[in-house]
């Protein structure tokens, strides 16, 4: 997991500094700046908000009337 986490996270660096730059260029470097901290807010408030807060147990799948054939 720590592999795949790794993965994600520094796959997006590339990506997240060209458009980073795009917006510093087009924008300015303050408002690409501000605009970076609204969305690292907006980002905590939207789990801040969400029902995975609330959780306590994973949910799991309701069983089915059909038996599971495996292979």
């Amino acid at each position: 997991m720590n592999a795949a986490v790794r993965w994600v996270v520094w796959g997006t660096l590339p990506l997240g500094g060209v458009l980073g730059g795009a917006l510093g260029t087009l924008i300015g470097v303050r408002p690409a700046l501000w605009l970076a901290f609204i969305g690292s807010w907006a980002a905590g408030w939207f789990v801040f908000f969400s029902p995975l807060r609330r959780m306590r147990d994973v949910p799991q799948p309701e069983p089915t009337s059909e038996p599971v054939v495996t292979s």
